[in-house]
């Protein structure tokens, strides 16, 4: 997760927007987007099926400076 992020900071990207399920089976995946510092953003109800949510969550990032990248 770490160096998808450098990468995506390299490019001057400023957010991450990761999607799952709302469901009891996804639980240990939500819980490790908040680990890594990811923010809850939004659901959409019944996205996937009926009572299958879809959890977006976000993180800013700080991209890197053009200079540094072409150091």
């Amino acid at each position: 997760m770490q160096r998808m992020e450098e990468l995506v900071s390299a490019q001057q990207g400023r957010l991450i927007l990761v999607e799952t399920s709302g469901t009891p089976a996804y639980e240990p995946a939500r819980r490790f987007y908040e680990a890594c510092g990811y923010r809850y953003q939004a659901v959409i109800h019944d996205f996937y099926s009926p009572g299958d949510d879809l959890i977006i969550f976000g993180k800013a990032l700080h991209p890197v400076p053009a200079a540094a990248c072409a150091a």
